[in-house]
């Protein structure tokens, strides 16, 4: 969910089975889309210090005063790792009111004569002024690498984000009042390899409701990746929760095979069950021989309704058990 495309009748859609217009999909169909992003190896000219306070500000930030710049936050770690990064500036000058149920930190000039180079710096990316409806994430971002990208997300997510363990499957997503902003960050997790799905919703805000957006991740593939990048650069409470999901998960901890993981979306669809046929009869007489030998029921081999896919993990076991390059192929594919 969360990708829109307007299209004519005749716009070609890649399905398994091959390419078919858009005037012959029918609902429930499904079509392609690319599983990861390309992403810069070399770095962006660009200091760390900089990526992590922006991704501070385009989370809990107010970048609307006419002066200077306010980051809030209840917790004290973000809070003083926040003015770590925000204090690099030239002449800025940072102060914390502490009067309000939710810690404001401002900062302003250390030379009243002199420009503040964060508030500079924020006005050549078109932020200032933005309120949080408005905010977007500046082009620079889509130039980082893998290693800038990760502290970049991280640092939005330690305000924003959510990592619970609480629930009967952990929850990580990310809550925006932006479309711009969801969209621009579920691609940017695809370039790290994370496939994450965008929903909408009504919160509640000052007696009204007001629709916000959602940026959800789950399965092991996904939650490993994040934590493997994003979650190098979390700090607190949000990151030792993440260390906790993944040393609990079934399948990251290895209590159960990949292969083993059910209820996933990201399968390969049932019209590739006369493909993996085709490289069984390779090798076996029959299916029911293949499945004695590998220790299957001949069901898995069998197409039915309630059937709508096969898990990579699935595929990849039975390709690397027939030694069948076509197979692995299809299980590592680059298509979602």
């Amino acid at each position: 969910r969360g990708l829109n495309i307007k299209a004519t009748a005749n716009h070609p859609f890649l399905k398994f089975e091959g390419w078919i217009e858009l005037k012959d999909l029918k609902p429930g169909d499904r079509i392609a889309t690319s599983r990861k992003a390309p992403t810069p190896q070399s770095p962006y000219p660009v200091e760390d210090y900089r990526l992590a306070t922006l991704g501070y500000l385009l989370s809990e930030g107010n970048l609307c005063h006419p002066h200077g710049i306010y980051y809030y936050s209840k917790d004290e770690k973000e809070v003083a790792d926040f003015i770590k990064y925000a204090k690099r500036f030239q002449n800025a000058r940072v102060s914390i009111n502490r009067g309000k149920p939710t810690p404001a930190v401002y900062i302003g000039k250390v030379n009243p004569k002199q420009q503040n180079e964060l508030r500079q710096w924020l006005n050549s990316l078109d932020l200032l002024g933005k309120k949080a409806r408005e905010k977007t994430i500046p082009d620079l971002i889509f130039r980082l690498n893998r290693d800038q990208l990760s502290l970049f997300i991280a640092k939005m997510w330690q305000g924003d984000g959510c990592i619970n363990a609480t629930q009967k499957f952990p929850q990580i997503f990310y809550a925006t009042s932006s479309n711009s902003l969801a969209y621009d960050l579920q691609h940017l997790l695809l370039r790290l390899g994370i496939i994450s799905t965008v929903h909408e919703k009504k919160f509640k805000y000052r007696n009204s409701l007001r629709t916000g957006w959602t940026i959800n991740i789950s399965r092991f593939t996904n939650i490993k990746i994040f934590s493997e990048t994003i979650g190098r650069h979390l700090i607190g409470e949000p990151r030792k929760i993440l260390e906790n999901i993944v040393a609990s998960h079934p399948v990251l901890s290895g209590q159960i095979s990949p292969f083993s993981a059910r209820g996933s979306k990201d399968t390969v669809p049932v019209g590739f069950l006369p493909i993996m046929r085709s490289e069984i009869y390779k090798n076996y007489s029959s299916l029911q021989a293949f499945a004695d030998a590998y220790g299957s029921s001949e069901r898995l081999l069998v197409a039915d309704r309630a059937k709508v896919g096969y898990l990579r993990e699935t595929i990849l076991n039975i390709g690397s058990f027939l030694q069948s390059a076509t197979l692995i192929s299809i299980a590592n594919s680059d298509i979602y």
